[in-house]
Formats: structure tokens, sequence, C-alpha cells
């Protein structure tokens, strides 16, 4: 090596190891999420807030809350070690009535972002998953999730709100949509229908030990309410978190809709699940060039 080159200094040679696999759920805001170091792709879950259920108006039995819109997005690339903010969206409130609030994943090199439940009335609004129909002779609402732009809607799940029946003055409630992609359930005269069923992740998790709920399917529509003058049947809850009438709340952190009811209650709240799968990497010792280190504590760049 010539002089002018100069020379080297540091060890040489380095070492390998392997990045553990884990699963973490994130149930409430985070404004610093931060993958793993050495991750360079991940399961990611996202889960929108349920709607609300609708309320007994007029003797007409109340719609189901939409479940929220459910993203699952397998192999993700993702950066590590660099933090970004996870807003998980809160349930509907039925006290005004309201949809559900968005949840987003807001990763460095692509957002993802999971609707908000519809809230179940008359009429119905849409969402991720849209809110059950109440009144008479009612159509249904679209799901918003699958036509959002870009993996937000190409990886994303909803169903549209049941719609009502024409016989009056029985007008049972139709049931809120879910997360499997199944339209809630048709208000019928003899009573409410129930929510549509969410989606299961389990195998995108594998090995994973939920905490809430106990089982992995998440975002089922709330059901529908009956007709407040007659004897008629209250609509069920879709699996996955879906409340059922009246006026049950849908189950924090599963993106539930609520079912319908004059009383309080509100949507589930939203939530976010990533798996990062074990990652080898390779650590290597600093090795510097005489010469740069000179020029380095020169410029004052060297730290």
């Amino acid at each position: 090596m010539s002089a002018k080159e100069g020379g080297y200094i540091g060890t040489t040679g380095g070492g390998t190891g392997t990045q553990a696999a884990a699963t973490t759920e994130i149930k409430a805001t985070n404004p610093s999420f931060a993958f793993g170091q050495h991750t360079t792709q991940a399961n990611v879950l996202v889960i929108a807030g349920g709607g609300a259920g609708g309320t007994f108006d007029y003797g007409q039995g109340g719609g189901g809350g939409g479940a929220g819109g459910l993203i699952l997005y397998d192999n993700m690339p993702v950066t590590g070690g660099t933090a970004f903010p996870v807003t998980i969206g809160a349930g509907g409130t039925n006290s005004p009535r309201t949809s559900g609030s968005d949840s987003i994943f807001a990763e460095p090199g692509e957002t993802l972002t999971a609707k908000g439940g519809g809230k179940g009335g008359a009429p119905a609004v849409a969402g991720g998953s849209s809110g059950g129909e109440g009144g008479g002779d009612q159509p249904s609402e679209p799901a918003t999730q699958p036509v959002q732009p870009g993996n937000s809607g190409t990886k994303g799940f909803g169903g549209a709100g049941g719609a009502t029946n024409s016989h009056w003055p029985s007008h049972g409630g139709g049931g809120g949509g879910g997360a499997s992609g199944s339209t809630g359930g048709t208000g019928t005269p003899s009573g409410g229908a129930p929510g549509a069923a969410g989606k299961d992740v389990g195998p995108s998790f594998p090995g994973h030990s939920w905490t809430i709920p106990t089982t992995s399917t998440f975002a089922g529509g709330g059901g529908g309410g009956r007709n407040t003058t007659n004897t008629g049947t209250f609509g069920s809850g879709g699996s996955g978190g879906g409340g059922p009438s009246p006026s049950t709340s849908g189950v924090d952190n599963t993106g539930g809709g609520m079912g319908s009811g004059p009383s309080s209650g509100t949507g589930g709240s939203g939530l976010v699940v990533v798996h990062e799968p074990a990652a080898p990497f390779v650590t290597i010792r600093g090795v510097w060039n005489l010469q740069g280190v000179y020029n380095a504590v020169k410029a004052g760049d060297w730290i």
C-alpha cells in the first residue's frame, strides 16, 4: 500500500446472527412504532373502528353497525429501525350516532388506511364495511374498503350492509356488513337480521396467542334491531366482535359493529397487528482508510 493511500485502522472480521420472529398487537395509537432493525418484510393487519348501530325510529327496526374495514397485507416490504406513527381508529358512538374512525399505518414506504365502519340506521351509511339499513324498504350500502387506492384496497376487505324488507309495519333492521366480504342479513317481518361474519386472519400470524379477542377472527357486523311494536327477534352479531341487538357494543380492538338499539353503545375500536419473521443478519467490524480519517478529522466530520 502506498504512503499516499494511507493504511487501515480498526479490526477486521465480523459475525452472523438471527433477529427473532415477533408478533406485536398495537391496541392504541402509537406515534413512534418501529420494526426491528433487520426486518425487511412483515405480515400486517390493520382494522378500523366499527360503526354505531341504528336506533329504533318510528316503530322501525334500526340497522346494525358496519364493521371497520380490514387490510391484510402478507409479506409487505418495510423499513427496519425507522419510527413512524400508527393510528388506531375509535368505534362510532350512538349519541350522536356516528361511523367508526379510520386506522392508519403510516409505514415510510406505503401508508395503509383502513376505513371506519358505517353507522347503521335509516338510512345507513357506507363505510369500510357498511351499516345495515333500518326503516322500510331501504337498499343496502356498498363497502368502501375494497375500492380504496393502492394496497389499502387491493389488500382490503369489507362487506355491504343488509337491506330491510318492505312489509309495513314490521320492518326488521338489516345486519351490518363484515370483513368476510359477506353482506349483512336482510331484515324480515319477524325481526332483525344478523351481522355479517368477520375474517379469520390466523394463518398470517403463526403461533400467536391472541389477547383481544381469544380468536383470530375480526371485524364482524352488528345485529339488526326488531320492530319495537312487535315481538320479533333481535339480530345476532357477526363473528369477529360484532355486537348483537339491542344496543350491544362491538368488541374493542376487533373493529366489530355495534348492534342496533335505543340505548348507548359504541362500535369496537380498531387494531393493528404485525408479524416480523426471523431475519438473519451479518455484522462487519469497522475498517477505515487512514487518509479518509485524517480528512474527516480535519473537516470536523469525524465523530
